[in-house]
């Protein structure tokens, strides 16, 4: 591709696989396959494209973690534990890479509906669920996902670095309902 294009500005790394089952249950080799997914290829890529972004007085590395990384959720251990070393990733390298230009940010989707989750969106529990812990009652979509990784990678975000965006309905914000009975 940089032989093609000549140079590569922007590395977004997007790439995530996830296996649900409880943490006593999870196999060494579901353990490394998603670590190695979700948390080495994004270092290692980061690690390559730095050098050349260096090269070229800087450029612009986004990764996509999730909520998960910042909250436990039942079921998805493995997944939440590379998406929390994903975010802490981003800060060090942005740490050490600013001096060069090199601008590392995060984006944290939250309950997002996109066909591999649709399973879940259909389900009428856990989709009450969701919607319950949603400040904003509804579920993301993959637009306003890419609609703030777009911000991180173009010039509107030029003093920004090390942060970790959640694009989540306010999920982070904290959980909506809780002592509304004691009104």
């Amino acid at each position: 591709m940089i032989d093609h294009f000549g140079a590569l500005d922007v590395l977004v790394n997007c790439a995530g696989i996830n296996h649900r089952v409880p943490v006593a249950e999870l196999a060494k080799a579901d353990y490394d396959r998603i670590l190695t997914v979700n948390l080495r290829a994004p270092f290692l890529l980061s690690q390559q494209a730095s050098r050349g972004m260096a090269e070229r007085g800087g450029g612009r590395i986004v990764n996509v973690g999730s909520t998960a990384g910042q909250i436990a959720f039942s079921g998805i251990s493995a997944y939440g534990m590379s998406k929390a070393g994903l975010a802490q990733m981003t800060r060090q390298m942005a740490l050490e890479w600013a001096p060069l230009n090199i601008q590392v940010n995060c984006v944290m989707p939250g309950f997002i509906r996109t066909n591999l989750t649709n399973a879940i969106w259909e389900d009428p529990r856990r989709s009450r669920w969701m919607l319950e812990h949603i400040p904003m009652r509804r579920g993301g979509s993959t637009a306003e996902v890419a609609s703030a990784v777009l911000f991180l990678a173009c010039p509107a975000s030029s003093y920004i670095t090390g942060i970790c965006l959640a694009v989540d309905g306010g999920v982070l914000a904290g959980m909506p309902g809780y002592g509304e009975s004691d009104r």
